[in-house]
């Protein structure tokens, strides 16, 4: 059966040949379609079953002759077609957005709760994921391993953290994962920098980059983790590092500081992986060779925790308006003050009733409006309106001359 196309080899040297060799295939599968009809006109039982036979086994040469691009990058796309591609990449992608509000957007629709799953999930690097759609069918990706890279605005950072805070759909924990995060310091003072890139230091980056690509746990001094997957490692001197760093963060997280700060909290209580994480990609970047490169060794743990550390600093610049919530909505307050959107005479209840970002709350108005009274601001005053009593703002005088 199918003498003519089991005499044609597996074509690797190229993605055009492969892909012409799909096309051959292709066209076998169609001249086989019509064989069947004729057949089936005939009611020719035998010859039925030839060509079932034929179609089966060249069907199996189509998906073994199918070429997929490696790809190592995505920028945008479903997480179904996202799905697809971890499955002709099971080492993992990257997806790197130059603008991530745009994608934390698209979570926050209703009816992508299944998305924000997908990405939560993908977080670990070591599960799986299925989809059940109808009209796609059944998708099964067993290794779910996605990084995401990009940038955002701080406004709009401070907005989707101020959602977190406050329980709304933010709140549940995809913003934590987030942890190589920097906050940017901006010098007060500017200064040109006009010069080529430095050619070495990239030519060594990719470097490193080519050699992680290529490399395999055959080399690699693995040893299999519960689940099966193959982990390395810390020598006896970094896990000893490792458990006294770990002992420290344990103790923090259970302080009355961390009580008041669950986001903060959260994010923070995920560094007992990221730790790990940087040493090992410290590891081996660093290694001179990548045979034998067990187990993860001192100075990589150190440079770690060391990261960990810088990394915690830019994290509380990101909370501060859960760690510093008075002073933040107070902030907010006073922006609303000099922009005019908040008059003298208006009650209490009229700021929080526009939903305005950091000011949806009765209780965080009030901590706002507290602050801004201690410092001459404004005072809060009982008065009736229209038959019942309220609480209303009456604005420091000296503001409206300043506007004025």
């Amino acid at each position: 059966m199918l003498s003519n196309t089991q005499q044609l080899p597996l074509i690797r040297d190229g993605a055009a040949e492969a892909v012409a060799r799909k096309d051959i295939l292709e066209i076998q599968f169609a001249a086989l379609k019509d064989k069947g009809r004729a057949a089936a006109k005939k009611n020719d039982s035998m010859a039925l079953a030839e060509v079932q036979a034929d179609m089966t086994e060249l069907r199996g040469q189509l998906e073994g002759a199918d070429p997929h691009e490696r790809r190592y990058i995505v920028n945008d796309g479903t997480v179904e077609k996202i799905g697809e591609l971890l499955n002709q990449n099971p080492r993992g992608l990257l997806m790197s957005r130059d603008e991530l509000s745009g994608m934390l957007r698209t979570l926050d629709k209703q009816g992508r709760e299944g998305d924000r799953e997908f990405y939560l999930e993908a977080w670990n690097g070591d599960g799986d994921f299925t989809y059940d759609r109808i009209g796609r069918g059944t998708l099964h990706i067993p290794a779910l391993t996605l990084s995401i890279i990009g940038t955002i605005q701080p406004g709009k950072l401070s907005t989707y953290i101020s959602g977190a805070i406050q329980g709304e759909r933010a709140d549940d924990g995809l913003l934590q994962r987030f942890q190589v995060i920097i906050w940017p310091d901006c010098k007060s003072e500017w200064r040109n920098v006009d010069r080529w890139p430095n050619k070495a230091a990239r030519d060594a980056a990719f470097d490193v980059l080519q050699r992680l690509d290529q490399l395999g746990t055959a080399s690699l001094e693995t040893e299999a983790s519960h689940d099966g997957i193959p982990a390395l490692r810390f020598a006896p001197n970094a896990q000893e590092l490792f458990d006294a760093w770990r002992a420290d963060l344990e103790a923090r997280l259970r302080t009355p500081e961390m009580e008041t700060t669950p986001a903060f909290e959260s994010h923070l209580a995920k560094y007992r992986s990221l730790m790990p994480s940087l040493a090992l990609i410290d590891h081996l970047t660093t290694s001179v060779s990548f045979v034998s490169a067990s187990p993860v060794g001192l100075e990589s743990a150190k440079r770690a925790a060391a990261w960990c550390e810088f990394l915690e600093v830019h994290a509380r610049k990101i909370y501060a308006a859960e760690m510093n919530a008075e002073v933040s909505v107070a902030r907010a307050l006073a922006d609303k003050i000099r922009a005019g959107a908040i008059e003298d005479g208006d009650s209490v209840r009229d700021l929080y009733r526009p939903q305005w970002a950091g000011l949806k709350t009765p209780e965080a108005v009030w901590s706002g409006l507290k602050v801004l009274e201690r410092h001459s601001w404004l005072r809060i005053e009982e008065r009736d309106t229209g038959g019942r009593r309220a609480e209303v703002v009456i604005l420091n005088p000296e503001l409206r001359r300043r506007a004025a």
